[in-house]
């Protein structure tokens, strides 16, 4: 568990919004969810909570996360543990993420608005689930 542990923390430092970076950190998420989704996945909600967050960085880990909801029901052993683990953690951490992060930036500037417009994706996808 601590290896893994340790390659998500690394995982999340060199995270970034692409589609090949979020689909390679999902992936290693849903191939250890069988032994390790619990603790990934609160992992995962601590990193949307760290204060002082960089727009950039915040949208990417909001994607993982949604990819990894998305695919906690691909069929793979395991992965469906995820949801449940973020059923109980997602709201607290998107309340903190929204509190650390959003509510610091300037309404109306372009930071605010791309982070307003992938909130907004990440909702608009998970309702249309």
């Amino acid at each position: 568990l601590e290896a893994e542990l340790k390659d998500l923390e690394q995982i999340l430092r060199n995270l970034t919004p692409s589609r090949g970076s979020i689909a390679e950190a999902m992936a290693f998420c849903v191939d250890r969810g069988d032994q390790h989704a619990a603790p990934l996945a609160r992992r995962l909600m601590k990193a949307l909570e760290e204060p002082d967050l960089k727009t950039r960085t915040a949208i990417s880990r909001l994607y993982l996360v949604s990819d990894v909801l998305y695919n906690a029901n691909s069929g793979v052993k395991g992965a469906a543990r995820y949801r449940t683990s973020f059923q109980e953690l997602l709201p607290g951490a998107c309340e903190r993420l929204g509190r650390h992060w959003l509510q610091r930036l300037s309404r109306g500037r372009l930071e605010w608005e791309r982070a307003r417009d992938a909130v907004h994706a990440v909702l608009g996808a998970w309702r249309a689930w």
